[in-house]
């Protein structure tokens, strides 16, 4: 590396900084970028945050393809995207099944739809103590919530990289920043995807595509019935309060239209991932244990109980 590229390396990151605080001045509506030409395939589309994600881009006129194992919502989803105007198409997919997977991808590939923005946001959550979680249910966890991305960006990156055009957006989880107890396998798999985030926005940047940008939303516990039962504590109710999806997905949509790369929900989460590797770790449980945040999944039901 010669003196004139580490100056404009230098020039790069200060700019960046600047450009960071006129962005923390700016409205954010002001920053969106225009997507109405684009084709979004969303995981997960059937329920929760991947439906109203749904409506989100129907709403702004993108062509949706939709993918989820669950087809009597899938069908819900489709016909209210439909009744927005929204041109929808569906896959029912099995996303712990590579097989299946790679199937439906050269599905799409053979009728040449593109896939501009690729929101990789169907998860599953055990919920149990690690000792007590199944191997298949752990089996389970990593296949859809970690290497149904691997399979998927394989999928429909190359064709990004080479019009240098697309997004990839990670439904990721605070899960993701932060271990809990009750959630080893949860974290685990959250963790990697994050790190799958990571890892390839750091590879689209040294292949200079610059039209390519990544998204990782890593929020806390959401109303959406996947962590029905968590309890209330000091810590749900006070420091990371229970989201709802409605304000989830607005701050999701958010982020991707002004191409924000990390998304931590609530606000305070940045401070305690902040915090986290920071403190030691002995003086660190005491305090999750104060929050509630160690009990928090003790009352857990999800969804498949609780409905």
């Amino acid at each position: 590396m010669d003196f004139f590229e580490c100056i404009c390396l230098l020039g790069s990151f200060f700019y960046a900084l600047i450009e960071s605080f006129i962005n923390f001045l700016t409205p954010t509506s002001w920053r969106y970028k225009d997507v109405s030409s684009d084709t979004v395939l969303i995981t997960g589309a059937a329920s929760g945050i991947g439906r109203l994600l749904s409506y989100e881009f129907a709403k702004l006129g993108c062509k949706l393809i939709l993918w989820d194992i669950d087809k009597n919502g899938l069908d819900v989803t489709v016909k209210e995207c439909s009744q927005l105007g929204a041109e929808v198409s569906c896959n029912v997919v099995n996303l712990a099944d590579a097989d299946d997977i790679k199937r439906n991808v050269e599905i799409v590939k053979k009728i040449d739809e593109k896939v501009d923005i690729l929101v990789n946001n169907a998860g599953i959550v055990s919920g149990k103590t690690f000792l007590d979680t199944p191997d298949e249910k752990i089996d389970l966890t990593m296949k859809v919530n970690t290497m149904a991305h691997f399979w998927l960006l394989k999928g429909f990156l190359p064709r990004m990289l080479e019009t240098n055009h697309g997004h990839v957006v990670t439904v990721a989880s605070l899960a993701g920043k932060l271990g809990s107890p009750g959630l080893v396998d949860y974290c685990a798999s959250k963790f990697a995807a994050v790190g799958i985030d990571a890892a390839l926005r750091c590879e689209v940047y040294k292949e200079k595509k610059d039209g390519v940008h990544t998204t990782c939303v890593c929020p806390c516990f959401i109303s959406t019935g996947m962590f029905a039962g968590i309890e209330n504590s000091f810590l749900t109710r006070y420091v990371v309060p229970i989201l709802s999806p409605e304000y989830v997905v607005s701050k999701m949509m958010d982020a991707i239209l002004i191409n924000q790369q990390m998304l931590l929900l609530p606000k305070f989460s940045y401070f305690l991932a902040m915090m986290e590797p920071i403190l030691p770790t002995r003086a660190a449980l005491p305090i999750l244990k104060l929050a509630g945040a160690l009990n928090s999944m003790d009352s857990f039901l999800g969804r498949a109980k609780s409905e």
